[in-house]
């Protein structure tokens, strides 16, 4: 939820602020600047394409977030900003002339590697949500500082935002843990590269998750988290839901694939806790490029775990088939067996979604249902609809005596304007990443 913070007497209160203890980022030393050597300045601040973010909206525009702060470089110290209030403009109390860097959050910047030759950024290892939206994303800029100058803030890595659902209502912190480092300093490289900046993750076995507390659950015990998180190559993504006492509340590893962060591009997972399925948006878009302003995630495919039907299920019972969670597959225990299975696209709306078979020989018939007609396994994204369907050996294709067992696997396509993606990762439980579901029609000698 968007708050506003309502100012009077501006200048001077900046002025006030500055000189009282903690107007610098945490940590860095120094003794307090007398008031007399103080001035007040107010800075324009400019972004890659036309905006920046502080908010990334469901929109995806970004705007700057009332209450936040950016560290200015003066003198031979970084100076806090007031709150965030409007225009694009920080004030902030400082003395000396301005020079090196600005840093947003503030909270990241290093008094002892402000410099292109030595330039560091902190992220912080644990977040506060209260009084934060859904949007809230602090994701690390730079901006060359001159006097005189606006800030033309760019960034320096990318944007996990992490839905995870059915949060236990013990739960006081989610822990975040990506596998690699992705708190402490790191060195910001290329600094003096126009738009090149970026700082990248590392092999530390330290550092590599993040906290949230105070955090918000909406109706459906679902809690948003955007973690900010340095350019590289991760392989998995582990949540943590965690008691007042520091029990563990409740644990999923959601994601055992490697996935690439660049510089100013998002990813975003919708996960479940305990029940260890992950929907992965699968494009992952510019935010800043060529004037833009937005990550148009409603162009990115959201696809939900398949769930697979047995013979008690209501409307669609499966019959004549073993299946075996444990091991991810469907064994058909006659010809006539047939098998349903369930999942969903939550987007785009509009997109164009297929399943098809790796099956060579022919051996199964697939079909999608709409409603008790068998039909052929495409369509169009339809938010918040389950899409059931239908598999069965077709005895037509299927030699009387097989010495050798058969199975096939599906996969699932989503096709997004010129773009087809491949969504069969997202279809799988937790414990079996690699291995596609499987469906196998057994020897029969």
């Amino acid at each position: 939820m968007k708050y506003s913070v309502l100012f009077g007497l501006f200048a001077a209160a900046a002025l006030a602020v500055a000189t009282l203890p903690g107007c610098t980022p945490e940590g860095m030393g120094g003794d307090e600047p007398q008031e007399a050597e103080l001035r007040v300045v107010t800075i324009g601040t400019l972004f890659e394409g036309a905006a920046t973010k502080a908010e990334i909206g469901n929109d995806l525009k970004f705007s700057w977030t009332p209450g936040d702060e950016i560290a200015v470089y003066a003198g031979d110290q970084y100076y806090t900003s007031l709150p965030y209030h409007s225009a694009n403009q920080f004030s902030v109390a400082l003395s000396g002339t301005r020079t090196n860097y600005a840093v947003y959050p503030a909270v990241c910047a290093d008094n002892d590697g402000a410099t292109a030759a030595n330039l560091k950024v902190t992220l912080p290892d644990s977040y506060d949500l209260a009084g934060k939206d859904d949007f809230y994303s602090p994701l690390p800029m730079i901006a060359v500082n001159r006097e005189g100058a606006d800030l033309a803030f760019k960034h320096l890595g990318g944007l996990l935002r992490l839905t995870v659902e059915n949060v236990p209502d013990d739960a006081t912190t989610i822990k975040v843990d990506l596998g690699h480092r992705i708190t402490g300093s790191f060195d910001v490289l290329y600094p003096d590269v126009e738009g090149g900046s970026l700082i990248q993750t590392d092999n530390a076995t330290t550092g590599t998750y993040v906290s949230f507390t105070n955090f918000t659950r909406d109706a459906d015990s679902k809690v948003v988290l955007n973690i900010p998180i340095p350019v590289g190559t991760y392989s998995g993504v582990t949540v943590t839901a965690l008691d007042a006492n520091g029990e563990i509340s409740s644990v999923s590893e959601l994601f055992a694939h490697e996935w690439s962060c660049a510089r100013k591009r998002g990813k975003q997972f919708d996960a479940e806790i305990a029940t260890f399925s992950l929907a992965v948006t699968l494009q992952v878009a510019d935010w800043a490029d060529g004037g833009t302003t937005t990550i148009d995630y409603q162009d990115a495919a959201h696809a939900r775990s398949f769930s697979f039907h047995d013979e008690t299920h209501p409307t669609y019972p499966s019959s004549g088939v073993t299946i075996n969670m444990s091991a991810w597959n469907v064994t058909f225990n006659s010809l006539t067996g047939v098998f349903y299975l369930s999942f969903s696209i939550d987007s785009p709306n509009g997109a164009s979604w297929s399943v098809q078979m790796e099956d060579p020989s022919g051996y199964f018939l697939l079909y999608a249902m709409d409603g008790d007609t068998p039909v052929a396994p495409r369509g169009t994204v339809v938010a918040n609809q389950t899409i059931t369907l239908q598999l069965r050996p077709n005895p037509s294709n299927i030699p009387s005596s097989r010495s050798e067992a058969y199975s096939m696997v599906l996969h699932t396509f989503v096709e997004v304007g010129d773009n087809a993606y491949n969504v069969d990762s997202e279809t799988q439980l937790f414990n079996v990443y690699d291995k596609l579901a499987e469906f196998i029609i057994p020897a029969n000698q």
